[in-house]
């Protein structure tokens, strides 16, 4: 019975070992096998471009094609799971009911109401005359009042715009002494020497973050020309200071006499989720980054 019971717990040690085993096996691959990417496209008119991503020697991949449209396909141990169905798309008519006619086919006709227009009745002559008398008596004072109103309101205007640019004036100045007050603090917060330190390590892991993440293959041809040579001469111009970066990656061909415009690139490149963890607890373990990033979150 103890044998049994002893063989019972092996198995189940081996079965726990294994699974452990296999859970470290997945944990290990996703740190350390890196995240693949290549690209490759062409200009001669026409674009065509090509790109993919793969992870655990090309098990897991997505695949993207532009030739005109986009094409977007994900494989899994090289299968394709799910498969689009193409289904016939089918569309409803609703009928709209016809307008009620009567049995003779014509609308009945609506009667139109007829309306008798009668004279209106002419005020006397003497009513005429006074109401005109009155009219001019109220339009001299009426005059009068409106030129007061103007100048009264003139007025307003002329002291409205004085506050408003002594309103503005006032929050100008206050935004610029503000202003000045803030850059103080930041010379003085740039100024210690923790803080030095923290914007070199800053500066060091952000370079070493784009030097792992930006592709390590670059290739490529670019073939360009305008029937004018001294326009082609100005873009070479433009473009020498930076040829320290492209000069060993990217062929330039200039072309005098055609105007011309074509090429092609390739690039090839991975990420590795250890290093960028790596990168990202370099910065984290140091104090006084911590702190900063505190205050930070405290302000905002």
């Amino acid at each position: 019975m103890l044998g049994i019971f002893l063989g019972i717990l092996k198995w189940l040690g081996i079965l726990l070992l294994v699974l452990l085993g296999l859970v470290l096996t997945v944990l290990l691959a996703v740190l350390f096998v890196p995240v693949r990417y290549e690209a490759e496209g062409s200009f001669r008119g026409e674009l065509l471009a090509k790109g993919q991503i793969s992870w655990l020697w090309r098990l897991f991949s997505i695949q993207a094609v532009y030739d005109g449209d986009t094409e977007v396909s994900l494989r899994i141990f090289g299968v394709k799971p799910g498969r689009k169905k193409e289904t016939a798309e089918r569309t409803e008519k609703t009928e709209t009911p016809d307008p009620v006619v009567t049995g003779s086919g014509k609308r009945p006709e609506e009667e139109v109401p007829v309306y008798e227009s009668r004279p209106k009745a002419e005020a006397p002559a003497s009513e005429k005359h006074q109401g005109t008398e009155e009219g001019i008596k109220e339009k001299v004072p009426a005059a009068g009042t409106k030129n007061a109103k103007n100048g009264q309101k003139k007025k307003r205007v002329r002291q409205s715009l004085f506050q408003k640019i002594k309103v503005t004036f006032q929050r100008n100045c206050g935004k610029l002494k503000t202003a000045e007050e803030r850059w103080q603090k930041l010379m003085e917060f740039l100024e210690k020497e923790e803080n030095k330190n923290t914007f070199r390590l800053l500066k060091r892991q952000v370079i070493r973050f784009f030097k792992h993440v930006l592709p390590g293959k670059v290739s490529g041809t670019v073939r360009f020309g305008f029937e004018d040579p001294y326009t082609t001469g100005r873009i070479l111009t433009y473009i020498s200071p930076f040829y320290g970066w492209y000069g060993r990656t990217i062929q330039v061909i200039p072309v005098f006499d055609e105007q011309v415009l074509d090429g092609e690139l390739s690039l090839k490149g991975r990420i590795r989720i250890a290093t960028l963890l790596f990168i990202g607890f370099q910065v984290w373990r140091d104090k006084n980054f911590r702190t900063l990033l505190k205050r930070w979150q405290a302000a905002y």
